[in-house]
């Protein structure tokens, strides 16, 4: 069409008009014919495009004077986000409650059923399987010395304190006791390192202390001062709580720690982002020693051996240790459990009270769906011969001490000068008819077989230390650690070297 063409009326419209259409029909009808579909953008279905193509033919007149009808397509697409709603997740104590409630019923419906069992044995101090059905508790008089780890231990990326630290208010500290350390464990006692560090600075005013607030490689990257917050809220709490003058307390920040645990693995970092604690005078720091019942077990520890007769919709599981109604120990895990699950029984020994008669476990898994499903509820008997039994059908009798040393360098068993300082303080708790044994131990951190030959240099790097001929000296590696492995102080006392010293009574 030429550019300059125009109707007869000289313009290039015609028919132009404004207002209602008077023969515009009332009603007009349409068939809409159309197709789309979801198309999932990522694996979670979170993101998704829906793709759609309308088509609308009208085969009625818009008008009633002429023929006039009406054609539509249309088409579009529409992204959809729909976050994953993350299932609030069930307490120990309600899965307890609900595996306990739980009945295995008949039903007509044909379909694969998670049938969850679980098996129990004892496992000997070099993690050899016994075939033992019964636990036995004896008592005997201790003397036990636990160290104190220096660090306190901070969430990535976070400057709070962990709850697993205990905290007093001002009231509390009034009438707090070093003496109230009587036999607890050493996990329970490191859990109280900030309140024994504050009571201790209570007793000596003239000592000061350096709080270096530590962190990880990649915090590091992210954040200058991160280290030097963790430092000053310990410093807070000391100053705040305990009461202590702030001039005693120096603070600093810095990276990576200076014997900074190894990366390569998340157990390292975990480790790396700490406050480290050093004293001018090395008794705020010393072990804390204590007059104990120590109570033995045997066998040491149990090997629960979990099965299935279908892994392959098992979304989680866990292993509950219970006395009655009260949970001792739980062990979990996501996907299909282990082959073996062991448990340390002197862990828990706080939680098993005197007169125990019986120890139930039960393994509990969770399919796909959220089903709980539960095993048989099974019991080891427990036999317990105390004190007060003993003294009553006479007989001879030992005490038991026990000591243990930490913080052995990186890949190294040579003694430090604190390590020494205990082992001549053993050395002159010792008489001719004493009986030593020295075993140790590590973290998961590693292979088996390097484990297995670090801690018994060091086992003998004790004895070496303590001038015994006769001591029975073994490495156990990470075979049957000591602690929780899933934390860092637990890795920490795990890397020990444990002396137990037998005296019998005349």
């Amino acid at each position: 069409t030429p550019s300059n063409a125009v109707f007869e009326n000289g313009q290039r419209t015609r028919n132009q008009a404004e207002g209602d259409i008077s023969s515009a029909a009332a009603l007009n009808l349409g068939l809409t014919v159309g197709i789309g579909t979801e198309l999932p953008l990522d694996v979670d279905r979170v993101f998704t495009m829906s793709p759609e193509l309308l088509v609308t033919y009208a085969p009625t007149s818009l008008v009633s004077d002429i023929s006039w009808t009406k054609t539509m397509i249309r088409a579009g697409v529409v992204i959809s986000y729909s976050p994953i709603e993350e299932e609030e997740p069930i307490s120990d104590f309600e899965l307890f409650e609900i595996a306990r409630t739980t009945l295995l019923r008949p039903t007509d419906e044909v379909r694969p059923v998670l049938v969850p069992t679980v098996k129990v044995s004892g496992l000997s101090d070099n993690a050899m399987v016994l075939d033992r059905s019964q636990i036995r508790i004896e008592e005997f008089a201790s003397t036990r010395i636990r160290p104190l780890l220096p660090y306190v231990f901070f969430d990535e990326q976070s400057h709070a304190l962990s709850p697993r630290y205990r905290q007093l208010s001002r009231e509390q500290v009034e009438t707090y006791s070093l003496a109230n350390f009587y036999n607890l464990d050493a996990m329970v006692t490191y859990y109280q390192v900030l309140n024994i560090l504050g009571k201790r600075l209570q007793e000596k005013p003239d000592a000061t202390i350096t709080l270096t607030g530590c962190t990880d490689s990649k915090e590091s990257k992210s954040s200058e001062d991160l280290g030097k917050r963790r430092a000053q809220v310990v410093k807070n709490y000391l100053v705040d709580t305990w009461g202590v003058s702030a001039s005693r307390i120096a603070v600093e920040g810095r990276g990576l720690p200076s014997a900074a645990s190894n990366e390569s693995e998340a157990d390292g970092a975990s480790e790396n982002r700490r406050v480290e604690i050093v004293s001018s005078d090395p008794s705020l720091l010393s072990a804390i020693e204590s007059k104990d019942t120590m109570r033995v077990f045997d066998p040491p520890a149990l090997r629960f051996s979990p099965s299935l007769s279908d892994t392959s919709r098992v979304k989680q599981w866990t292993v509950f240790v219970s006395e009655n109604d009260r949970i001792i120990r739980t062990f979990h895990g996501t996907g299909a459990p282990p082959s073996a699950v062991d448990w340390r029984i002197e862990e828990q020994s706080r939680l098993l009270p005197r007169g125990i008669r019986n120890v139930e476990y039960m393994l509990v898994v969770q399919d796909s769906n959220g089903t709980v499903v539960p095993s048989e509820s099974a019991t080891v008997p427990v036999a317990e011969r105390t004190l007060v039994d003993k003294g009553s059908s006479g007989g001879t009798d030992k005490t038991v001490d026990r000591y243990s040393l930490i913080l052995f360098g990186f890949d190294r068993s040579e003694l430090t000068d604190q390590h020494k300082v205990l082992i001549d303080n053993v050395k002159t708790r010792l008489t001719p008819t004493s009986k030593v044994s020295i075993t140790g131990y590590t973290d998961r951190t590693g292979s088996d077989d390097y484990n297995l030959r670090l801690s018994e240099q060091r086992a003998r790097a004790v004895a070496t230390g303590l001038g015994v001929q006769r001591a029975a000296i073994t490495g156990q590696g990470e075979r049957l650690p000591l602690y929780d492995n899933d934390t860092p102080e637990g890795r920490f006392y795990s890397r020990t070297v444990e002396i137990v010293v037998e005296t019998p009574l005349r």
